[in-house]
This record gives C-alpha cells, sequence and structure tokens, in this order.
C-alpha cells in the first residue's frame, strides 16, 4: 500500500476497529492515534492497524499533525480523521493543515458546544428551548429565572448523556452545578478539557460553564444524515421510545417510528433546517430532537460521526447505507459507497442493556439465552470480562441487541426479559474511574 490514513482515537472509543477494517478494503493502510492505552487494547488494535501511536495528547492538532508526518514516513497521507465528539473538532483541524478532506470547521464548532447551537438556532428563528449558561453557583439562581423548572442541567460539550441531570429546584441546580463541574475535572478524559472550539483563543471554560434548558416534554426521536456536495441526505429515523431515567439512559431505538407517519416528515424538516442553520457539511451527523405539542424542538447535532451503540448496524441491515462505508468516502474525498439491498423489512429495533453499578467486569452471563429470544436477531457485546464499567454518569453501552418485529408492547416486554437474563458479576472494591476501557 502506498498511502496511509489515521484514525484518531482515546479510550477505545469511537469504532475504531471498524474503521480500520475499512480502510484496508480500500487498499489504504490503516494508522491509529490514540492517547494512553491498557496492553490488552493495544493488543486488539494492532490486529486491525498496521501501526498504533499512542499520543500524550491526542487532542491537540499540532500533535496529530506532527504524529502523522512522522509516521507516514513519506508515504502519501489520504486522511486523517476521528468519530469520538471529543476529538471531531481537533482531527479536522489538523486534517485541514495537512490539506486533507474534512467536515466544515464551522458546523463542528457550532455543533460541539451545545450553547452555540441554541444561541444560533434562537438567531435564526428557529423553535429553540429556554437556555442559559452556568458558569459559578453564584449564577445558577439567574438562568434559573430565565429557564424555569423542570429543567435539564449538561456540559456545554457533553455526548451520550453523560452528566445530564434533570432538576426541581435551586437548591438541586446548585448541588448538580457543585457535582458536575467536579466530575468534569476528575473524569472523562480529554472530551471536556479540549476540543469545545476551533478557535484556540475561545474563553469559555467547559469545565466550569455548563448548560440550564428547559426540560422538554414530548417524544424524542433520532436522525441519521450525510451532509456532502451541498445536500443533506436523510438517511433514517428511529424513535427513541425507551429511555431510563436518571441520566436519560437510551436503552431503545426503532425504526420505523411507533407514531403517525406525518410527525417524521416535520421532524425531518427541522432537522434540516437546523442543519444548514450550524453550518453543517462534507459529515455524517447523528440528530436527536423531541417533538413536543408545539412541534419539534432540537436537542442536539452529533457532527462528524454516525449514531452510537448498534445504530449504524441498524441502518445498514434497514436501509442498505452503510454509515461506515460513507464516512470513509468522506475522509478519503472519494464519492459515495454504493447502496446494497435491505437485508431486514419491516420494524427493526436496537436495545442496550446497562450495568447496574460500577466495578470491574469479572464475568457476564446470559448472553446465549438473549440470543434465543424470539425477534433478537444479533447480539454484540461491548463489555468485556477485565474492563472497568463506569456506572456513574457515564453511559456505558455494555450489551446490545437487534429485534426484528414487534410492536411497542411486545418490544418493552422482551427488553424487560432481556435485562433479567443478562447478568453482570462485578468487583466493585477499586475506585471507580481507575483502569478499564471498553474496546
Amino acid at each position: 500500500m502506498s498511502t496511509v490514513a489515521f484514525v484518531v482515537a482515546d479510550e477505545g472509543l469511537g469504532g475504531i476497529v471498524p474503521f480500520g477494517q475499512g480502510l484496508a478494503r480500500l487498499g489504504v493502510e490503516p494508522v491509529l492515534l490514540t492517547g494512553a492505552a491498557h496492553e490488552r487494547q493495544l493488543h486488539t488494535w494492532r490486529q486491525v492497524y498496521s501501526d498504533v501511536g499512542v499520543l500524550d495528547n491526542p487532542y491537540r492538532p499540532a500533535a496529530l499533525v506532527a504524529a502523522a508526518r512522522d509516521m507516514a514516513a513519506g508515504r502519501t497521507i489520504a486522511a486523517l480523521f476521528s468519530c469520538y465528539d471529543g476529538l471531531s473538532i481537533p482531527a479536522a483541524v489538523a486534517g485541514a493543515v495537512l490539506g486533507l478532506p474534512h467536515p466544515a470547521l464551522e458546523g463542528l464548532a457550532g455543533s460541539r458546544n451545545k450553547l452555540a447551537t441554541r444561541t444560533a438556532t434562537r438567531g435564526r428563528g428557529l423553535p429553540t428551548p429556554r437556555f442559559a449558561p452556568i458558569d459559578s453557583v453564584d449564577a445558577c439562581a439567574g438562568a434559573a429565572s430565565t429557564v424555569g423548572f423542570p429543567a435539564v442541567l449538561k456540559p456545554l460539550n457533553g455526548m451520550a448523556s453523560h452528566l445530564v441531570r434533570r432538576v426541581d429546584s435551586l437548591d438541586q441546580l446548585e448541588r448538580a452545578y457543585r457535582y458536575t463541574r467536579d466530575r468534569l475535572q476528575r473524569n472523562f478524559a480529554g472530551n471536556y478539557r479540549d476540543g469545545l472550539s476551533a478557535d484556540p483563543a475561545s474563553l469559555l471554560d467547559p469545565l466550569r460553564t455548563l448548560l440550564l434548558e428547559e426540560e422538554l416534554d414530548g417524544e424524542e426521536y433520532s436522525a441519521e444524515v450525510l451532509v456532502r456536495d451541498g445536500h443533506i441526505h436523510r438517511i433514517a429515523l428511529f424513535h427513541k421510545f425507551l429511555v431510563r431515567e436518571p441520566g436519560y439512559l437510551e436503552c431503545g431505538f426503532t425504526r420505523p417510528p411507533l407514531t403517525p407517519s406525518h410527525r417524521s416528515e416535520r421532524i425531518w424538516r427541522h432537522i434540516e433546517d437546523c442543519i444548514q442553520c450550524l453550518g453543517v457539511a462534507n459529515a455524517t451527523a447523528h440528530v436527536e430532537v423531541i417533538d413536543t405539542a408545539d412541534g419539534p424542538r432540537l436537542v442536539e447535532v452529533n457532527a462528524g460521526r454516525a449514531g452510537g451503540q448498534i445504530l449504524a448496524l441498524a441502518v445498514r441491515l434497514a436501509t442498505g447505507v452503510d454509515l461506515i462505508a460513507e464516512i470513509l468516502a468522506l475522509a478519503l474525498g472519494r464519492e459515495r459507497p454504493g447502496t446494497l439491498p435491505p437485508e431486514i423489512c419491516g420494524r427493526i429495533t436496537t436495545f442496550t442493556i446497562f450495568p447496574p453499578q460500577s466495578g470491574r467486569l469479572d464475568a457476564l452471563t446470559g448472553l446465549d439465552e438473549l440470543e434465543a429470544l424470539p425477534g433478537v436477531a444479533r447480539v454484540v457485546p461491548f463489555a468485556a470480562v477485565g474492563d472497568w464499567l463506569d456506572a456513574d454518569d457515564k453511559e456505558v453501552f455494555a450489551v446490545n441487541f437487534l429485534v426484528q418485529g414487534g410492536d411497542e408492547p411486545a418490544l418493552r416486554a422482551l427488553y424487560a426479559e432481556a435485562c433479567r437474563l443478562v447478568r453482570f458479576e462485578m468487583s466493585v472494591a477499586e475506585v471507580a474511574g481507575v483502569g478499564g476501557g471498553i474496546v
């Protein structure tokens, strides 16, 4: 192979194995750039990538550029990209420096910073939830008077519902602000320290400034979207019909939605308006929306990546669109890949089982029984024995499975049975956040 492509990740996040495999199939030598990793992770990745570079800080564009040039060793660099939220902007900036295809920096920055997202949509006249930034405990009262209760407190640049909490009073808000600020200082790697803006001079500190917004009442949806060549391509719309609190854990997505079809069209139109407003371009995007009685309201745009868990698998089976292949085509500057005939017709649903507590995973049982349940088409565990599973404000998609057919009561009953069958045996004597990591 005469060309090399760099995939940027951290802590094993960002779906790095499929991207390495996909690049190799395209005749491009895959190389991984990552932060600190354990030997078990490195061993797994070296089975897929021709080389793995471990960086002190993969969130610095200059470090990515220097590592890519050094590891390319004179070969042509075909791509440098990341599908991990916290690294999307640093990788895109590095790609721009290297003269490579990359998502529009303005769109990434406007999506990554949820305060910027809210400000942009409100400024364009799009319906937007009430919101206010909070940068100190003293600022909580003013923000609460603007937003009201119940409200939702979240990091400016969060992902996967990390540290997202409902608050119902000023006292709860002040306590939640202190707790979240403390957790951001101690955990979550560079995702919340860096990568908020494409501008290094940005004054917003995502470790201190949080976003308060009104809690919306309505059905929740997520969409997979492709934006390239000036066009927004609708790929798939899922109904996020099973969400568990606290933490807004995303347990079940189904397609087609369990709601009237006319709602789908108005949701899609709102999504397209928001994407255009934010300037998202040359990227896939995972977009989340709540359809209120007054119409759809944007929750967030995760530009530069596809949906997490096993949504990309569900999209490929149900539509024939391979989101991994679409991302690789964008990163390499190639034409869109062909679409295959769908493998599953009718309703398709993805479920995720989360660990019941934090701890070191000693054993995971019940997967064979889960796979034998009627309608279950795939079981995809993300957790492995030896992983540290952090169930305290950090979503761990421990066990995922895909189901064909079924109405809402049947799907809810199936999920309850799956949670009964799957068992986590864990050691909890260690300190949360030490070691671990999901491959």
